[in-house]
């Protein structure tokens, strides 16, 4: 079975992106000669956690399917036999974890919603669930040496907080970026959020973080871009 992770990640945390791109070809290769079904060849684990982005709460089964490209408009793209789900990674201690760290906080969260999780009709009595949960219980132990069992997490300083907040409203790649650069940005990025799927948003929230991350960048311009959108 093949395994794929994707993240919802803020930009300016790319060594957690680094570190998650070694964990997916580790597991690749600890899962690539194993099956639990027929009808499960790719698993998609989504790992979210950039602070105001949710998870998916259900997983998705596609057996054989055209859905719509995110990206392209009036394109399709063709999935079959598919599993994804999403986890969702406490913001502030998994940006401030060192790379070990967040692999022990990765194995929790996955193997904690593993085991509560309800897999689509279509797959529930087929998938070998328990089978699977041992297997990735055992690459976490043994391959990537997590710690399973619970700690608390310590409470993080005041530095650590204003760090994370700084970095939360910082585009600093924007600066050397032209009027006409930053103006590109900004309806891309506005227009791409606009298209988002629905069930990962929370309220408005993303919307207005990013519209005032756009106001600190374009100051008095970007009030016309975003009366354009």
């Amino acid at each position: 079975m093949i395994i794929n992770i994707a993240t919802e990640f803020p930009y300016y945390f790319k060594s957690k992106d680094d570190d998650v791109i070694s964990l997916e070809k580790e597991m690749k290769t600890y899962f690539t000669n194993k099956k639990y079904t027929e009808h499960v060849e790719t698993f998609l684990i989504g790992i979210v956690c950039d602070g105001f982005m949710r998870a998916r709460k259900r997983p998705r089964y596609y057996d054989d399917v055209y859905l719509n490209d995110p990206f392209i408009r009036g394109e399709k793209y063709h999935i079959c036999r598919t599993f994804e789900m999403d986890i969702e990674l406490d913001y502030n201690h998994f940006f401030t974890s060192d790379r070990q760290g967040g692999y022990n906080i990765i194995a929790r969260t996955l193997l904690k919603a593993l085991d509560e999780m309800k897999y689509p009709l279509k797959i529930r009595k087929e998938f070998d669930k328990n089978r699977f949960n041992r297997d990735m219980r055992e690459f976490f132990v043994n391959v990537m040496h997590c710690n399973l069992e619970d700690e608390e997490m310590p409470e993080l300083t005041k530095e650590e907080l204003n760090k994370l907040e700084k970095q939360s409203h910082q585009l600093d790649f924007l600066d050397k970026l032209d009027g006409a650069g930053l103006e590109k940005f900004a309806r891309n990025a506005l227009e791409g959020l606009m298209n988002y799927p629905k069930e990962k948003v929370e309220g408005m929230g993303q919307l207005e973080k990013l519209k005032t991350m756009v106001d600190s960048v374009l100051k008095d311009s970007s009030e016309k871009l975003l009366r354009d959108h």
